[in-house]
């Protein structure tokens, strides 16, 4: 085999190469968006997309019909015992913001004081504000929240959900805590 046959054939497999990149990344990505797509649909219809269920809720398998074929599918449910720690998580947050006395680490530090565990965990200020913030417990879940880059310009989704307290509960502690905030 001659020299320049040799380098022709370089440059082939170099071409056919990098054609290849270009047709996996476009694939990659057009699975991506079908993927990203599935999920907004699964959960417009009101189905949990995630793995483990928020606090105060349980996922539970259900049948459902698609397309001549039943497939299993996840709906949020009140656990009825842990919905019983967010309620009183809410009414504590309602006494001591009335009290002028609101802190996340009071509140923390009540809740492992009752010894009222968060999944066999104690309360931390982190994960009593993401509760207290959270609309879910209200009845709305917000899907895509936290959207990738490449969804970055698609607004949530506003999902209904069980609710744990009263929309008016929330507003009430939320009203209070973004007015701390400023």
């Amino acid at each position: 085999m001659n020299n320049e046959s040799h380098e022709d054939n370089l440059k082939s497999d170099l071409f056919v190469s990098a054609f290849k990149d270009i047709l996996d990344e476009h694939f990659r990505n057009h699975r991506s968006i079908l993927t990203s797509k599935n999920l907004e649909e699964v959960a417009i219809k009101g189905y949990h997309t995630g793995s483990i269920a928020p606090f105060g809720y349980q996922a539970v398998e259900v049948d459902v019909e698609s397309f001549g074929r039943t497939i299993i599918r996840k709906q949020l449910v009140i656990h009825t015992d842990e919905s019983a720690v967010v309620r009183i998580l809410f009414d504590l947050a309602m006494k001591l913001i009335i009290q002028d006395k609101f802190s996340y680490t009071s509140l923390a530090r009540l809740l492992n004081e009752m010894d009222l565990h968060r999944r066999r965990s104690t309360w931390t200020t982190k994960n009593v504000k993401s509760t207290l913030r959270n609309p879910l417990y209200f009845g709305v879940k917000l899907y895509g929240a936290k959207r990738s880059e490449k969804n970055v310009h698609k607004k949530p989704l506003k999902v209904k959900c069980p609710a744990i307290v009263t929309e008016d509960t929330f507003d009430f502690i939320d009203r209070h805590i973004t007015r701390s905030k400023n």
